[in-house]
């Protein structure tokens, strides 16, 4: 089936779900790195902010063999998490004195955004740039935000120096920092598996007669994670993100985020971008290879990253004596010239 069949027929179905009470439409949405998505948009009078479904994936999924009714009730779960609670007052947006307190930036890619970047406001930022959006708080699931673009700017009546100064106090505030030892992350995914299968099938490996479930797992996790570490070199590596894991890299931008986490490194340390939302940090006495590093990176975008959330296939290096990010490559240049 062709993908613009397919839509269609998820519109439809989709349609006769929720009869008179919701209008549902396909919109064609410009995402990151010029990704072109197809959206259906599910509204209704209960909000004037509607869920966008991206329906590429479902898509994927009929091809594989999930029936049009498995996937149908799928996008219909979506459209509903991604509901809001509220509704959100549109003054809110088109008064500029009232959206300053919820205007904030993110990072993308430089190369791969041309025809975006042409019609938004943005900074320079190595090969990124920063771009700026609307942050809606009140979803039930996930986050809603809205693109700045120069046409908002212009009917606000305002430009890029302003608005990055209201996102540079915005963002911190609204989503900020976050900084994780990858081993606890790793932990912590661990321990969600293991609840979700108890949860399931009342089933703790190892677990005692009696024992607390708790007490259970988290002996699981240090013999499991621990007879893996004992079994690699292990890598002190910090993930750096938001606090909703939403745009997360943008957080090489605050104020003194990286000299902190130098300080907690103890050395000059490489970063790793491993979406949109988040960096991988890694001290520089385990690194041998920065040309490793990006092969890594170009890698896990080409194989692992959706495409609209690769950042960019560099490593950053930040050098902890002087408090100052480069591109990795730049920084063999200057050591080769020396």
């Amino acid at each position: 089936m062709e993908f613009d069949i397919f839509c269609d027929k998820v519109k439809r179905h989709v349609e006769e779900h929720y009869g008179d009470s919701k209008t549902v439409t396909l919109k064609s949405v410009i995402k990151n790195n010029g990704i072109t998505l197809t959206g259906l948009v599910v509204a209704g009078d209960e909000s004037n902010v509607s869920p966008t479904v991206y329906l590429e994936g479902f898509f994927d999924a009929y091809e594989e063999g999930e029936t049009m009714s498995s996937v149908v009730s799928k996008i219909i779960e979506a459209a509903d998490r991604g509901r809001l609670n509220v509704s959100i007052n549109i003054e809110d947006f088109t008064d500029f004195e009232k959206a300053k307190r919820n205007i904030v930036y993110k990072l993308i890619g430089h190369g791969s955004n041309a025809e975006l970047l042409s019609k938004i406001p943005h900074i320079p930022m190595l090969d990124m740039e920063i771009v700026f959006f609307f942050l809606i708080e009140g979803a039930v699931e996930g986050n809603a935000s809205v693109l700045i673009t120069n046409e908002h700017a212009e009917r606000w009546g305002t430009d890029t120096d302003e608005l990055m100064k209201l996102a540079g106090l915005n963002t911190p505030r609204l989503l900020p920092s976050c900084v994780h030892r990858m081993e606890d992350l790793i932990r912590e995914m661990f321990l969600e598996n293991v609840r979700y299968k108890f949860e399931t099938d009342h089933i703790i490996p190892g677990m005692d007669d009696g024992e607390d479930p708790e007490v259970a797992m988290n002996r699981l996790a240090d013999e499991v994670l621990g007879s893996v570490a004992d079994s690699n070199r292990c890598i002190p590596m910090f993930v750096v993100s938001n606090s909703l894991k939403y745009f997360g890299a943008a957080c090489m931008l605050y104020e003194n985020v990286l000299s902190e986490l130098a300080k907690r490194i103890g050395d000059s340390f490489y970063l790793l971008p491993s979406s949109v939302h988040e960096f991988i940090a890694v001290g520089e006495e385990f690194v041998n290879s920065p040309e490793e590093l990006i092969a890594m990176v170009k890698e896990v975008n080409m194989t692992q990253v959706r495409p609209d959330e690769v950042l960019t296939d560099s490593v950053y290096y930040f050098d902890k004596a002087v408090d100052k990010l480069t591109l990795a490559a730049e920084k063999k240049l200057i050591c080769a010239e020396r």
